[in-house]
């Protein structure tokens, strides 16, 4: 019986000690968060590769500078002051695109990058799967680094995510208002939108429990949205336009052009397209203009299906500062005036296409002085493409010695089959070799009396201009055969029937040290701006170098020194226009 009562103790003992382990055991486990246990705070490491382009796109719109560039364009007169105009309106890239490494397998589709800004904002947002959906879990706004940057979050380990990337290509803070109950944001019409998504789910094991590793991100962004770069030019008359005499807007027909619309950052989708209207345009200088004599002002559209087929600009008001051509200070300007600028074909916009709708103001070829018009700028020639062309200005800021100088004779600038040892005195003169004839449109070298009829001792003081510094000057010798830039600084100038004025700059004569010491080449830089002349009827080889000398009284013919090279201009027969 003791033995019975002795288990039966033991055995009740064991039960008691049991049930205590266990109740000690489950409160144990109620203070375990077994959420926590399975969140983690992982570092994102997030590198910007960049914006995506298309380079498919073709340059057929790129403008030169020179009038003839506007040959397949319709070039139209505005009344005052016989200026002219011409539009176009045609696709573009973005930006100048370069072919990334990670871009290889896109090489057919013809993709490349731009690299995105250093101070750029862009905005990361982390996405979790809940029930099949990805929602809002958290987000940071970041800038771009000059290598990569890290961003941590709490994540749930076991679960998936996807991120979201998106900026407005510039370095203001991003002040949309996302949270779990709005992952959506309204397009803007004045901003470059960006956008980009992960292309797979990004999961962090479970039994990772102590050694959570880094996840790597790599961010190709793409612009969401369809760009218009309204451009007014000057480039081509030439001529900047100051930003007290510059007020340029869209005409209201045009203003409702522009929409806006709602993005949702999961879907990637946009919905309530609707017109946002533009009242005003935010000009800037167009990047690798000369100075201001290009604006352009961006605006954006959310809009793929509608097409469009012209955009009007209203001028209210654009100086064109010529201070070469205008030498009194009267210049131009154009007011009040609306300008259509049309597309060839309709227009309906896509994402990632930029849209270049045009104004480019012209000025006529040359300034008329009697029955001649003088070409506003020097002879040029490019020895990579062999073409010719006649600077816009007189004055380039730089001279080319191996574009811009030109020997007696020679179709071009330093003739290899002319030598400098030999004397040209006795060469016979042809309008074969006369390479302003080069140049389309009736082009040639002036002569001694068309000369003298600009500028010579019957021109009236009035109808004369020349800078301070203009006898101002200092040989400079080199080694070897220039290969250099000359600044121009000093100028004279002659006034034309138009009112227009015809400008020289004093720019310089290459020599030889005249039969004797042909491995130093000198730049003479006198008192008097060398142009090159030829008799009209061409008798007996005879030619003319002329100068405007010092005293600006007259001109006069110099010693035939034929190994001289001199910068040349041009004229050709005014025949009404």
């Amino acid at each position: 019986m003791k033995n019975i009562e002795y288990k039966i103790s033991n055995t009740l003992s064991l039960y008691l000690l049991s049930v205590v382990f266990l109740f000690w055991g489950c409160g144990k486990e109620k203070s375990v968060d077994p959420v926590n246990s399975l969140t983690e705070n992982v570092n994102f490491t997030i590198n910007i590769d960049g914006i995506e382009e298309q380079l498919d796109i073709s340059a057929s719109n790129t403008i030169l500078n020179s009038r003839e560039s506007h040959n397949d364009e319709v070039v139209n007169t505005i009344k005052e002051g016989e200026i002219y105009y011409s539009t176009s309106f045609d696709k573009e890239s973005f930006g100048t695109s370069t072919i990334k490494n990670q871009l290889n397998s896109n090489r057919m589709n013809k993709v490349g990058a731009t690299l995105l800004g250093s101070t750029i904002i862009y905005r990361f947002v982390l996405l979790e799967e809940q029930g099949g959906n990805f929602v809002y879990k958290a987000h940071k706004d970041l800038t771009r680094g000059t290598t990569y940057t890290n961003a941590s979050f709490p994540i749930f380990k076991g679960k998936n995510y996807k991120w979201v990337a998106y900026s407005y290509n510039n370095n203001q803070p991003i002040t949309d208002v996302i949270n779990a109950s709005s992952l959506s944001i309204q397009t803007p019409v004045d901003k470059d939108l960006l956008y980009a998504a992960s292309t797979a789910n990004i999961l962090v094991p479970v039994d990772n429990s102590t050694n959570v590793p880094d996840v790597k991100v790599n961010i190709l962004f793409k612009h969401r949205l369809a760009r218009l770069a309204i451009t007014v030019r000057a480039n081509d008359f030439p001529a900047i336009m100051p930003n007290s005499q510059f007020n340029v807007q869209l005409a209201a027909t045009s203003q409702s052009y522009f929409k806006s619309g709602s993005l949702n950052l999961v879907s990637n989708q946009i919905s309530n397209v609707a017109s946002s209207t533009v009242s005003s345009l935010g000009f800037v200088p167009a990047v690798s203009s000369d100075g201001d004599s290009s604006r352009v002002a961006y605006l954006y559209t959310a809009d793929f299906v509608n097409a469009f087929t012209d955009i009007t600009l209203r001028v209210n008001s654009v100086q064109l500062k010529d201070i070469y051509t205008y030498r009194d200070f009267d210049y131009p300007v154009i007011s009040n005036r609306d300008f259509v600028i049309k597309a060839k074909t309709a227009v309906i916009p896509q994402p990632g296409t930029s849209y270049s709708p045009r104004l480019n103001l012209l000025n006529t070829d040359g300034i008329r002085k009697g029955n001649i018009i003088w070409a506003r700028g020097n002879l040029s020639y490019n020895p990579t493409t062999k073409t010719y062309r006649i600077n816009k200005t007189p004055n380039g800021v730089v001279v080319n010695a191996e574009n811009d100088y030109w020997m007696y004779n020679s179709l071009t600038p330093w003739d290899a089959t002319i030598s400098n040892d030999v004397s040209h005195r006795g060469a016979t003169w042809s309008t074969s070799l006369d390479p302003c004839r080069q140049v389309p449109g009736g082009w040639r070298l002036p002569t001694s009396a068309e000369y003298l009829l600009l500028g010579g001792s019957s021109t009236p003081a009035t109808d004369r201009k020349q800078a301070d510094g203009w006898d101002n000057s200092s040989p400079v010798t080199w080694p070897t055969k220039p290969y250099v830039n000359v600044p121009q600084q000093s100028y004279t100038s002659f006034k034309g029937d138009d009112g227009q004025w015809v400008t020289f700059f004093k720019t310089a004569i290459f020599t030889t040290d005249y039969n004797r010491a042909y491995s130093s080449w000198v730049l003479g830089l006198n008192d008097s701006a060398l142009l090159h002349v030829v008799n009209g009827d061409a008798t007996g080889g005879v030619y003319d170098m002329v100068q405007i000398d010092g005293e600006q009284n007259y001109l006069k013919e110099t010693d035939r020194a034929l190994n001289r090279k001199i910068a040349l201009r041009c004229v050709r027969d005014y025949t009404g226009i």
